[in-house]
């Protein structure tokens, strides 16, 4: 989210889950109750996620909390698209090189997901399905090892400064993503493009 493939805004989002849980969840709370619920779990709710803990359990019962985050995912899945011109930069420069994707992203919403071709993309590690996530030095230990490469052959780009920073200490070369154009120019001061 944020390089690859466009996001919503947090505001959305929570506009977005209350209507979910009232239109198809069903949940039978005032409108105000399941605000402040939404406003307590979306901030943590993709981070919790991407550790593998479902957030929502702390608020209903076990059986509609897995149906909140089974049945979400469908709903939330038109706010991910992929950026085409990216994905046209990666498919580019996988002819040349090993391009592979470390995301923060949920076990859930990634299964659901079609936009990582595994030709272009190898390897492709998504912290839900690894139970870490960055800025976890762990995770990017689990890519070197996938990727089957050193820290230091390895360019990572992502668009948090956390994670380009622990990138960097774990011994990568790394890019704070602004946007494509910028994105290129950096690609062109290390000769890759």
């Amino acid at each position: 989210g944020g390089v690859l493939m466009s996001i919503a805004n947090p505001d959305d989002v929570k506009e977005g889950v209350v209507d979910f849980l009232i239109n198809e969840i069903g949940i039978e709370e005032s409108k105000e109750r399941i605000t402040e619920i939404v406003n307590n779990c979306v901030p943590g709710w993709f981070s919790e996620e991407d550790t593998g803990i479902n957030i929502w359990s702390k608020y209903f019962p076990s059986e509609v909390a897995v149906k909140i985050v089974d049945r979400y995912k469908y709903f939330h899945a038109n706010r991910y698209q992929p950026v085409e011109s990216m994905i046209d930069l990666c498919r580019k420069l996988s002819q040349k090189y090993q391009v592979g994707i470390l995301s923060n992203f949920s076990k859930e919403f990634v299964l659901e997901k079609n936009y990582f071709n595994r030709e272009m993309f190898n390897p492709v590690i998504f912290s839900g399905l690894v139970n870490v996530k960055k800025p976890n030095p762990e995770i990017y230990k689990i890519y070197c090892n996938a990727a089957k490469c050193l820290p230091e052959n390895i360019l990572f780009v992502d668009d948090k400064e956390e994670n380009v920073a622990a990138a960097r200490k774990f011994g990568m070369t790394a890019i704070l993503f602004f946007d494509q154009k910028q994105f290129e120019e950096e690609l062109r001061k290390l000769n890759i493009i």
